[in-house]
């Protein structure tokens, strides 16, 4: 199996997978659009790739698209699920896809693993490692985030003499001792997405036939 956020979004994607693998199964799991925007925004933030405000990149977000800024800081655009539900909707029986709530996946991953293993055909008695990822945070030194992160000679040096596994232990520790506080989404911030995002969610509640009247809260 292959997992990629950027299938959904992508224009291409859809037609590509029906034509290479028709009778592939297919699995989405979808997030409050306002809280996926922000998520990205802090995990880029987090790792100096966005340097401005969300509210200014929110503001600038069309001419970077206009000017092929990858599908990471595409933060609001990416969150029209009806748009992007649709070719896959047309193209494939509606037996081949699976549509879960990120919302369900942290109330019990447990058992909404388990229903995905059912649709999958695999079995349901495995426990997968529930253990969060990449827990939220700002960095209280965003030079000693890009050193232990990125390419550097310090990083390259100290991989010439060590085990990686060692580095991976260390970067760890390093990591949790630095960081910070979360940040947090402004709430005319959230409102004023919402509104932007109303529409699409009514329209995904009929084509998934899930309440997202939480999402508009």
């Amino acid at each position: 199996g292959e997992a990629s956020p950027v299938y959904l979004y992508s224009e291409k994607a859809a037609h590509r997978i029906r034509r290479y693998i028709p009778k592939t199964r297919l699995i989405v799991v979808l997030r409050n659009p306002v809280d996926r925007a922000f998520s990205c925004y802090t995990h880029l933030r987090r790792e100096g790739y966005e340097t401005l405000s969300f509210e200014d990149a929110l503001q600038v977000e069309e001419q970077r698209i206009k000017n092929n800024w990858a599908h990471l800081w595409h933060y609001q655009e990416a969150g029209f699920y009806s748009k992007q539900l649709k070719p896959y909707l047309n193209l494939f029986d509606r037996e081949q896809i699976k549509i879960f709530l990120f919302d369900d996946l942290c109330k019990d991953s447990l058992s909404l693993s388990q229903e995905i293993y059912a649709f999958l055909g695999v079995d349901t008695d495995f426990v997968p490692d529930l253990e969060k990822r990449n827990v939220s945070g700002m960095p209280k030194s965003l030079l000693l985030q890009k050193l232990l992160f990125r390419g550097n000679f310090l990083r390259d040096a100290f991989l010439s003499i060590f085990p990686r596994r060692l580095y991976r232990d260390f970067v760890k520790q390093i990591k949790k001792w630095n960081m910070g506080d979360k940040l947090s989404l402004a709430p005319c911030t959230r409102l004023h997405l919402q509104r932007i995002y109303r529409d699409d969610i009514l329209e995904l509640q009929g084509l998934i036939q899930k309440d997202l009247s939480m999402w508009l809260k």
